[in-house]
């Protein structure tokens, strides 16, 4: 064939399957399954070959069994917390809230005694963690820095032996608020039904 032959053909023209008619097929005995029952079997299938590979090729690797022994805490003492909101400017988006655990931070007694002084009601007791949150610059990253330059320095004054404030003892309970009683000068006067 020339160029110019191929140039006219009709892309795909050599691909046409040939006609067929309709009545050629077989007819249809609803003896099949639907798409719900043929992926019903489906999932039985790869059951069965779960099974059968925890029947015959589990036993081969209790061999490799070692026992569990729990991680230690090495590394991540510091956990961030922040919200985002995808698609939208929210003020709240660059809050930064801060905890660390007062037993990971290899302090001796007087020191974690200061350092919960100082954080005052930053700690919870029932957790023993300090919490700390920043929303006071405008990007979330330096939120991010000032909390952990303000736990930095918290450590550092702890670490201070100048003065351990030994002689100041820690309230862990939560302070009751103080109810005020509502004065009775403010009621309105009983009035006589007569």
């Amino acid at each position: 064939m020339t160029p110019a032959v191929l140039a006219r053909a009709k892309p795909g023209a050599g691909n046409k399957l040939p006609e067929q008619d309709v009545g050629d097929l077989p007819d249809y005995d609803f003896n099949d399954h639907t798409w719900f029952g043929h992926n019903m079997l489906e999932n039985i299938r790869d059951v069965r070959s779960y099974l059968k590979k925890a029947q015959y090729e589990l036993p081969q690797l209790a061999k490799f069994q070692k026992p569990f022994v729990p991680p230690k805490s090495v590394g991540k003492i510091v956990a961030y917390k922040s919200t985002e909101y995808f698609g939208e400017e929210h003020p709240n988006a660059r809050k930064v809230v801060l905890t660390v655990n007062v037993d990971e931070l290899s302090l001796d007694a007087a020191q974690k005694h200061k350092l919960l002084l100082l954080c005052g009601p930053r700690y919870h007791p029932g957790k023993n963690e300090i919490k700390i949150s920043c929303e006071k610059y405008r990007l979330r990253e330096q939120n991010y820095k000032h909390a952990s330059d303000l736990l930095d320095k918290l450590l550092e004054y702890s670490k201070d032996p100048s003065d351990t404030f030994a002689d100041i003892p820690l309230q862990t309970k939560p302070q009751p608020k103080v109810n005020l009683a509502f004065p009775q000068e403010w009621l309105k006067p009983k009035q006589s039904m007569s």
